[in-house]
Formats: structure tokens, C-alpha cells, sequence
């Protein structure tokens, strides 16, 4: 599995541009076998 891992870093590596990006929260979800059920949000502060 490792050398798979390793496989797909070079494949996806290859046209990757870093970028910036903000975030105001995190939503957080349960895996219940098929759906997804929400869980809970997390605003982060805002202090910028």
C-alpha cells in the first residue's frame, strides 16, 4: 500500500499550484454506513 501511496503523491503532485484560500468554520459529519448524517459546526473566530 505504502509504494500505491507513493504512486498517486507523484500523479497528483505533478500539476499541483498551491494556493491561499479562508476558512470561517469546520462541519463535521457521521458516517452511518451509507448517508452522512451532520454532526457539528465550528465557526473559527473572526479576527482579521
Amino acid at each position: 500500500m505504502p509504494d500505491e501511496a507513493k504512486a498517486l503523491q507523484k500523479v497528483l503532485s505533478e500539476n499541483f499550484v498551491p494556493f491561499s484560500f479562508t476558512a470561517s468554520g469546520l462541519n463535521t459529519w457521521r458516517y452511518l454506513g451509507g448517508p452522512r448524517e451532520f454532526a457539528k459546526a465550528f465557526d473559527f473566530p473572526a479576527d482579521h
